[in-house]
């Protein structure tokens, strides 16, 4: 009679077995995640342009806001393509700054003797990946300029541009020598200088909408 023995399984089937199916569960994981698309823009519900002017001897700042702008853009697959599509329309008669006599002064003395009742439009002309700049055209009337921006993401999608500008240099210096004789009395510092400055900031934050499929 022939000597049965019980058949042994080989260990080393079993684990290439369980290996393969990792392994290819992996590759699917991978493949889904590669597959995913994403497209970006911002938000204009949660838009807002803000601006700062200074007064006084030693710059105190006054800030204010525009309640009217208007966003033209186009969600793209990254930031870089979604910067280069970006417009805007603001209404300058929109201007809050919490007092309406400084309201009153800037509206006449800048607004209404550039462009009346026209609104400022801007582009962005061109985008520097690298330095996070946008240069941003705008056309106001008869006055055309250009300002950089700097962009820069809090929170992973707190969307931030702020700029450096300078009325002079933005062909608005007779709309300036009219705001400092109008807001005379308001811009007299305690050394009884009277001093409107030229130079503003600008500055424009929102949430970056992402949407994945």
């Amino acid at each position: 009679m022939k000597n049965l023995q019980p058949k042994v399984l080989s260990k080393t089937k079993p684990l290439f077995i369980i290996f393969a199916y990792l392994l290819s569960m992996t590759l699917v994981t991978t493949h889904k995640a590669e597959a995913k698309t994403c497209k970006y823009k911002a938000s204009q519900k949660s838009a807002k342009v803000t601006w700062t002017g200074y007064k006084f001897t030693n710059q105190t700042p006054v800030s204010g806001s525009f309640k009217s702008v208007k966003w033209n853009q186009t969600a793209a697959t990254d930031l870089n393509k979604w910067i280069r599509t970006v417009s805007f329309e603001i209404d300058p008669l929109s201007i809050k700054s919490g007092l309406k006599v400084r309201e009153a002064n800037i509206i006449k003395a800048l607004f209404l003797a550039y462009g009346k009742t026209a609104k400022i439009t801007g582009k962005v002309q061109s985008w520097d990946p690298v330095k996070k700049v946008a240069f941003v055209e705008f056309d106001y009337g008869k006055t055309n300029f250009l300002l950089a921006f700097n962009l820069r993401i809090e929170n992973k999608n707190i969307l931030i541009l702020e700029a450096g500008a300078n009325l002079d240099q933005m062909g608005w210096g007779e709309g300036l020598d009219r705001l400092t004789k109008i807001c005379k009395s308001h811009h007299t510092g305690p050394d009884g200088k009277s001093l409107t400055w030229p130079d503003i900031q600008l500055k424009v934050k929102t949430k970056l909408l992402k949407k994945c499929w």
